[in-house]
């Protein structure tokens, strides 16, 4: 019984001391000033801050209640495996201060954070700003104009102080824009109005700001840039490593474009010359071609042919899908499937469709050949019918009473900017677009 009661307290105890280490956990503070503030140094010597007027710039804790933005000058460090102690006096020597830090985020044996509110490791600072760094770099800054490659303007206008660090506030003088840079980040000032071109594209991308992105390699920056032909004035994020080519990536962007250029007509002189037109669409360019037995419009898209089919002839008339063919850039044919045919059934036999005198289909042809399951992704799935430039072709059997016409589609295909009003013109001429 006795056993089970010292048991019972062991366990009691255990509970209490958990507790009581839980009760540590606390918010830890840092600032990013990196040559502005105290350093991690390798070596443990912080021999040269000592003397160091510095500047506290958060707000008071418990362990550290010395008023936000009070200036105060390090008397001494101390430094043991986990922790930093820095011994601070105010400029008038009225009250002292002990700021302790934890070099790196630490956790003890329960899990649970170390005591000290303050944080330092390769990145992160203790809220300590260095008072004459900062007013030499205010003195070399504040007013001062650069010209950006691009050839527009800044001016620095401001280095607020905040609880992070100090801001270098800049204005494009072009604009009145204003834009800023954390001083942790005061090397990329340079990176400001510098410039990235295209053979291909009319405008440039230009660099106007620099982001807040703490995690980043050894001079790589999140940077915000701007088109130079930009409506908008749009600003698109990416890291420094990423530029030119992915700030382009739209710009030159294409796509495979089919361009009907032959209807071969049946070889039945019953049925006239036709006439084709190209027809402008908001998104794509569609054909119509007439008769006097079909009028057809028709375009190809990246994995199937759409067309709406009305009967011009004075009786009923069939589409045989069962001999309906597509033949691809290789000149390989494939059975076609139209809407309303199942996937797994896509080789079997498909009833014709039949259009009345005066009556219009609106469907689609899908080359067979395209048309998989995936087992990986667990359904059907269909292949782009598009693959490369050259010429694909769409045969469609129209049966008149018992006569079965072919009307062959001729498409040529071409590789085509998809943003064409951001491509040069010699470039557009290239690819038949120039208008």
């Amino acid at each position: 019984m006795n056993a089970t009661k010292n048991i019972s307290l062991i366990v009691l105890l255990f509970v209490i001391c958990l507790s009581s280490e839980a009760s540590k956990k606390r918010e830890q503070y840092f600032s990013h000033l990196g040559k502005y503030g105290i350093e991690l140094q390798s070596n443990n010597d912080y021999s040269k801050y000592i003397g160091k007027d510095v500047m506290y710039i958060r707000e008071p804790t418990s362990d550290f209640p010395c008023e936000k933005n009070k200036l105060l000058t390090i008397k001494k460090f101390s430094v043991d495996k986990d922790k930093i102690s820095i011994n601070l006096v105010e400029k008038d020597g009225k009250k002292k201060y002990k700021l302790e830090a934890s070099i790196g985020y630490q956790t003890n044996f329960w899990g649970t954070k170390f005591k000290e509110d303050f944080r330092i490791d390769n990145s992160k600072t203790v809220p300590l700003l260095l008072i004459d760094e900062y007013n030499a770099t205010q003195k070399e800054w504040l007013g001062k104009e650069f010209v950006g490659e691009s050839g527009n303007k800044y001016k620095v206008v401001d280095l607020p102080i905040d609880e992070t660090g100090f801001k270098f506030v800049y204005k494009s003088i072009s604009t009145g824009e204003e834009f800023m840079i954390h001083c942790y980040y005061s090397d990329a000032l340079k990176l400001i109005g510098k410039k990235y071109t295209h053979p291909e594209v009319k405008g440039f991308y230009e660099i106007v700001e620099i982001e807040d992105h703490i995690d980043k390699k050894e001079g790589n920056y999140k940077v915000g840039v701007r088109y130079s032909e930009s409506k908008t004035n749009q600003i698109f994020q990416y890291m420094l490593d990423e530029l030119p080519w992915k700030a382009f990536a739209f710009d030159v962007e294409t796509q495979l474009t089919a361009t009907l250029v032959q209807v071969e007509k049946p070889e039945n002189s019953d049925i006239r010359y036709g006439e084709t037109i190209a027809i402008n669409d908001s998104s794509v360019t569609k054909y119509r071609y007439t008769d006097n037995v079909i009028d057809i419009i028709i375009f190809a898209e990246n994995k199937y042919f759409s067309f709406n089919l009305k009967n011009n002839s004075k009786s009923s008339i069939k589409v045989v899908w069962d001999e309906a063919a597509f033949i691809d850039h290789n000149g390989e044919t494939s059975k076609v499937m139209h809407n309303g045919i199942k996937y797994s059934e896509r080789e079997s036999s498909q009833p014709a469709s039949v259009i009345i005198k005066g009556a219009k289909l609106d469907d689609v042809a899908i080359p067979t050949k395209c048309v998989s399951y995936s087992n990986s992704l667990k359904e059907w799935t269909t292949d782009p019918m598009l693959i490369k430039e050259g010429e694909v072709k769409l045969m469609i059997p129209i049966q008149i009473k018992e006569t079965v016409n072919e009307y062959v589609f001729a498409f040529n295909v071409k590789r085509k900017y998809k943003h064409p009003q951001f491509i040069k013109e010699k470039y557009l001429k290239m690819t038949d677009q120039f208008e």
